[in-house]
């Protein structure tokens, strides 16, 4: 057998073989492989994905948010997610009961200076005082006409109390935190971790905020009232180095602007 004909051989056995492992990863998780093709296209000359799929051209007000991990954003390019401009950005502010962002000052101010509506949320680390978690938020952000409510990111459970208690603990950091500012938080969760946690009466009044990066047109298959949904969490947009995470607001700029703080 001469050289060019295994070479050729080998080509298409590795190319059988990659066609089969992508199969596979599509029908256990159709949301893997736009990631991998993603990653190839840094190292091949490839199109990728649009950050915007087909079955969300709907929503016309696109946002993302934003911590340490995009590093320093270059604010003055960041403009638009595809062909859409960005409408509002959220901001991590602090974790757990004495950590605050390193980027979230210069992140707060120059969001404000663009012009983009923005939010800042508090990451909650369930096995830390739900009180100390709220009152640092609290110390380091001050909110103004024209910003979102205070958000509470919520995405484990605890290890050391039960669901019961954990419901518990996160309901005081919304009293205290609306006590303050004077509106209700965002209650930010993954679409699973919701119906396991908050799909209950303390805490179908407040604003949600919902992580679901399957490929569906909605993020809950049950009937829940939502509106912000994080679809992706690796767009890519001019300014930012790296990945970001993507969402969408579930209506139009007169409902967006309901919900900013008067």
């Amino acid at each position: 057998m001469n050289r060019s004909l295994k070479i050729g051989i080998s080509v298409g056995l590795i190319a059988v073989f990659l066609f089969l492992v992508v199969a596979i990863i599509r029908i256990y998780n159709p949301s893997i492989f736009p990631k991998m093709q993603r990653e190839i296209s840094k190292i091949v000359k490839i199109e990728r994905p649009p950050n915007i799929p087909p079955r969300l051209q709907g929503y016309s007000k696109l946002g993302i948010d934003v911590s340490h991990y995009q590093g320093k954003i270059k604010w003055d390019l960041l403009d638009k997610i595809d062909e859409k401009a960005i409408s509002f950005v959220f901001i991590r502010a602090t974790q757990g009961k004495n950590g605050k962002d390193n980027q979230f000052d210069a992140n707060w101010k120059l969001a404000k200076n663009k012009g983009f509506i923005r939010g800042a949320y508090h990451y909650y680390r369930p096995n830390e005082n739900s009180i100390k978690q709220a009152e640092n938020f609290i110390k380091y952000v001050k909110l103004q006409k024209g910003d979102l409510p205070p958000v509470l990111d919520i995405e484990k459970f605890s290890r050391i109390q039960s669901r019961r208690s954990l419901q518990i603990a996160l309901k005081k950091w919304l009293n205290k935190v609306e006590e303050h500012y004077g509106v209700k938080p965002i209650i930010y969760t993954g679409a699973s971790h919701y119906k396991d946690l908050l799909d209950n009466d303390d805490f179908n009044e407040y604003i949600l905020w919902v992580a679901n990066y399957n490929d569906i047109k909605v993020p809950f298959k049950q009937e829940v009232e939502w509106e912000f949904w994080q679809y992706r969490d690796w767009g890519y947009v001019k300014g930012i180095k790296g990945d970001v995470d993507l969402n969408v607001f579930n209506g139009d700029l007169t409902q967006l602007e309901s919900l900013l703080i008067p």
